[in-house]
């Protein structure tokens, strides 16, 4: 709980900023950061919550 109140720190910057369609047609914004050798690691929000 205590972090949420430092706000002092610069929010991480991605390395790359694209759009990309999926299969549906749906542009998807997509943020890539790390080592292009790492695994891949999906983050989703907003009406994956609720649907």
């Amino acid at each position: 709980m205590s972090r949420l109140l430092h706000r002092d720190a610069a929010p991480p910057v991605p390395a790359s900023d694209l759009f990309v369609r999926s299969a549906d047609g749906s542009r998807i914004h997509v943020e890539l950061d790390g080592p292009e050798d790492a695994p891949a690691v999906l983050l989703a929000h907003g009406w994956t919550c609720n649907t």
